[in-house]
């Protein structure tokens, strides 16, 4: 019996029911109470009315706080599912699946499938993680990019392949469209402390560090470009100034 949870598709497949059971009952029951819940799902609402899909707004203000993607796919999920709590609240869901499956990836490249299956299981059962993926907000996108950037730079290291860069590339563009700069620089960081460690520097200067840097910016950039000419760069100095670099110098939102 227990031979059965060792194939790669049975353990996968067990996953996705336990995320499921732990996500998806639940996240359309209580009310937006938490400040961020509301504020995100309303820009949403308000880009999808306007049909502006650059420019976020709250109240019919410029809302700078976060980039566009979590707001895209609350209005995919308004238009599937209605606008309510659930809809306000699936993409964080989503993110958490990404997550959890990226975790049982890079166990299982690094210890085996069987401790990719228990890693798995193990996130499933932490409180933060579930929290990210029942709240209305990127978090839990984040979450998901950092965690395969993780795993395709050491699919690469494995390999002693450096093509993982491009991959890199594009992910972290995804994790800047839905978070901003720290989800390029958090994996960016980890990986090259590891590389410090292992005596391998290197081994991040490759030809395919120039690809990935294209597709960072093929991803991330016509968005952060199209927001910033729509609102004379307003929208820039507020969100890198003040919700980035204003949140290592002061106490924001405390």
């Amino acid at each position: 019996m227990l031979k059965v949870f060792k194939n790669p598709v049975i353990q996968i497949a067990c996953l996705l029911v336990a995320w499921a059971l732990v996500c998806l009952p639940n996240i359309g029951i209580s009310s937006l109470w938490d400040i961020d819940e509301g504020n995100n799902a309303e820009a949403a609402y308000e880009m999808m009315e306007s049909g502006n899909w650059i420019v976020p707004t709250y109240n019919y203000n410029l809302r700078v706080d976060k980039p566009a993607l979590l707001y895209w796919l609350q209005i995919a999920s308004y238009n599937t599912f209605g606008v309510n709590e659930f809809a306000a609240r699936f993409p964080s869901a989503l993110g958490g699946l990404f997550s959890l499956f990226a975790t049982y990836a890079l166990a299982t490249i690094m210890f085996g499938a069987s401790t990719g299956f228990f890693a798995g299981l193990i996130l499933l059962a932490m409180p933060a993680w579930a929290g990210s993926a029942h709240f209305a907000n990127p978090d839990s996108l984040l979450n998901a990019c950092v965690a395969w950037s993780f795993f395709v730079f050491f699919k690469g290291y494995q390999n002693n392949n450096s093509t993982w860069l491009l991959w890199g590339g594009i992910i972290t563009g995804i994790g800047m469209l839905a978070k901003g700069p720290i989800a390029l620089a958090l994996p960016l960081l980890i990986i090259l402390l590891f590389l410090l460690w292992e005596r391998q520097p290197q081994r991040l200067l490759s030809i395919h560090l120039l690809g990935a840097l294209f597709l960072f910016f093929l991803v991330a950039g016509p968005w952060y470009i199209w927001v910033g000419v729509e609102t004379k760069f307003q929208w820039h100095r507020g969100f890198f100034f003040t919700h980035n670099l204003g949140r290592f110098s002061t106490a924001m939102e405390n």
